[in-house]
């Protein structure tokens, strides 16, 4: 994951799904500078996770339905950072972040899996890339890619990125 040069920003995405179909997605420059890669992806979970829980009382008030929801990252670091029930040192800047993104996955609200970067939908989103890069992601993103959920699954957010 790289910065930008000129301010050492990180781009943070996401994708979100429903049915199988993108019905939202973010890119934006993160508003501080991260220390680490792993801090910015725990920026990108929780800005995804705010995400999920407005597309969730969405889609329950227009369809009455409880979603299950899942936030996939490329980042082993921040998924057990988030996992863990102790905080480090090191992390004492991002520890509200951490904690919100912990209560909702210990509530069972949202779950978080890892996925293979190379599988990661929103690096078209955060990653400069090669044309065939682009053209795997793109075919990925505009197809019902079931591979990534469970059954009974209706709500996700498959792709969490940021770029540091």
């Amino acid at each position: 994951a790289h910065a930008n040069q000129l301010d050492l920003k990180s781009t943070l995405g996401y994708l979100s799904y429903f049915n199988g179909n993108i019905i939202s997605w973010n890119c934006i420059k993160s508003k501080v500078t991260s220390a680490s890669s792993m801090e910015s992806e725990i920026y990108s979970i929780m800005e995804a996770a705010m995400e999920i829980n407005f597309m969730k009382r969405l889609v329950f008030e227009l369809l009455h339905i409880t979603a299950k929801c899942t936030i996939y990252t490329d980042s082993k670091t921040a998924e057990n950072l988030i996992r863990i029930e102790r905080y480090h040192s090191r992390v004492k800047h991002i520890k509200i972040k951490l904690q919100y993104v912990r209560e909702q996955v210990n509530k069972y609200i949202l779950d978080l899996k890892w996925i293979e970067s190379k599988r990661m939908l929103a690096d078209i989103l955060t990653k400069f890339m090669t044309t065939n890069q682009f053209i795997v992601l793109s075919k990925l993103i505009l197809v019902d890619t079931n591979e990534y959920i469970q059954p009974n699954t209706k709500l996700r957010t498959p792709a969490i990125k940021s770029s540091n």
